[in-house]
């Protein structure tokens, strides 16, 4: 006799993470600084499915890379959200942000919290780069260069819901917060 071994089936709900908004915030210590920030590119999970019981996480690194735990299962390919700081190389620069929420139309929230690195070959996988702390808490200090790349504000996050629906969440839905980016001369 074969041994039969339990199969459990899943029933897997979608939930596409797509648009998370950066609001970058200038600040200027000096008139003689030209500190601009280029347009920044949005931060996508991309469809992840789950199962209930809501248990684990969803993990964007910077480098691009998706991390599931629990019961979400997905592609494991993300996108992670960009900002150029554009200023004179030599110029040093401090970086603060700020945690998003996101929001679902008819209803449903998920906490964002964001990790960041400056520098696109300074990118790792979620839990090796810092974690935003607010606006105030300076999280990067970089001397810029005169390669693009370099001055990249690169952005990741983890989602941890604790209930959640089936549909679409944004941070450009009503209720959500955008992720915000200070960058301050020093």
């Amino acid at each position: 006799m074969k041994n039969v071994k339990n199969l459990v089936k899943k029933n897997f709900l979608p939930l596409n993470i797509t648009i998370i908004k950066i609001i970058p915030l200038l600040v200027l210590s000096h008139s003689v600084f030209a500190l601009s920030l280029g347009t920044p590119t949005t931060i996508a999970f991309g469809k992840t499915d789950y199962s209930s019981p809501l248990s684990g996480n969803i993990s964007l690194g910077t480098d691009g890379s998706i991390v599931y735990s629990g019961v979400f299962e997905g592609s494991g390919i993300g996108t992670p959200g960009q900002l150029e700081i554009i200023d004179t190389a030599s110029t040093v620069v401090e970086v603060s942000c700020a945690n998003g929420v996101l929001a679902r139309v008819g209803g449903g929230t998920l906490a964002l919290t964001v990790t960041l690195v400056v520098g696109a070959g300074n990118t790792a996988a979620y839990g090796t780069t810092p974690l935003c702390a607010g606006l105030g808490t300076v999280v990067a200090t970089h001397i810029l260069t005169a390669t693009a790349a370099d001055n990249l504000i690169i952005l990741g996050g983890r989602l941890t819901p604790t209930s959640l629906n089936s549909g679409a969440y944004s941070t450009s839905h009503a209720g959500g917060t955008p992720v915000a980016v200070r960058v301050l001369v020093i």
